[in-house]
């Protein structure tokens, strides 16, 4: 009974809490909505319809399960990219956080400031790595979520606020952590993350002894012809004459060169 409700309750198994499944219009009478892409809400159990929210229009429609199917990753991508671009809520708050930048960085502009920014990067992954200046920027990246939210009141509120803001993060980051952690170990963490990236980038200049093979040059064989047609005959003799094979050598064997190799 319970598995029969669910299905009344969500036949085609679109609604997820928080909502995350991305579907595709089409083949409705409407050809200005049909290819659109949309985020299912919930389901109409009444009126038997999902309530789709359009990425798009940012507007909310309630559809037929006929009138949907799953989109592809691809469009899940671009659907997504459509809320982020379309949505109210999401361009007021990257409007404050440009705003916000804008403040730290005066009198610079914020487009030189970027741009110096990844001159730097670009110069730490020639210099130290792909790896290490990923980390760099990490550590960069935590402290500046640490200090944005006092960036507006000035150096000052952001030196003294930084120990609680910094145990606030790092508790969000890692809720196993919480109620555990003091002010000061949070500042302690914080700057035994900054001396260990320091030191990492000092040190990654300085040579290693690590083995390094030599190169191997492959010796190139030089046949002497006379010497191969003179060890021809003396065996020929030694059949002829029913010898030992070989017999003849024997005396000479110190001179025996068939193969000569070429100095480098």
């Amino acid at each position: 009974m319970e598995a029969q409700e669910e299905v009344i309750r969500d036949p085609c198994g679109y609604v997820t809490v928080p909502p995350s499944v991305v579907v595709r219009v089409t083949g409705t009478g409407r050809n200005d909505i049909n290819g659109l892409l949309g985020i299912v809400v919930s389901f109409n159990v009444e009126r038997e319809r999902y309530l789709v929210h359009m990425t798009r229009s940012q507007s909310t429609m309630a559809l037929k399960k006929e009138h949907l199917s799953k989109a592809s990753i691809m469009e899940s991508y671009r659907a997504q990219s459509e809320q982020l671009r379309n949505d109210a809520r999401v361009r007021e708050k990257m409007s404050k956080y440009l705003n916000l930048c804008r403040q730290f960085v005066a009198p610079m502009k914020l487009s030189h400031v970027v741009g110096g920014v990844l001159v730097l990067i670009t110069s730490l992954v020639v210099t130290v790595g792909f790896l290490k200046t990923m980390m760099t920027t990490s550590l960069i990246a935590l402290i500046a979520t640490i200090a944005s939210p006092d960036a507006s009141s000035g150096p000052q509120a952001i030196v003294n606020n930084f120990p609680e803001r910094a145990r606030t993060v790092i508790e969000k980051q890692i809720p196993i952590l919480r109620g555990k952690l003091t002010n000061r170990l949070a500042l302690g963490v914080i700057l035994m993350l900054v001396a260990l990236c320091a030191q990492s980038l000092v040190h990654s200049g300085a040579k290693t002894d690590s083995y390094k093979p030599r190169r191997s040059f492959s010796k190139k064989p030089v046949i002497d012809m006379a010497m191969l047609e003179r060890y021809y005959s003396l065996g020929y003799e030694d059949a002829a004459k029913g010898r030992q094979h070989g017999s003849s050598l024997a005396g000479d064997i110190d001179k025996m060169k068939l193969v000569h190799t070429e100095e480098e």
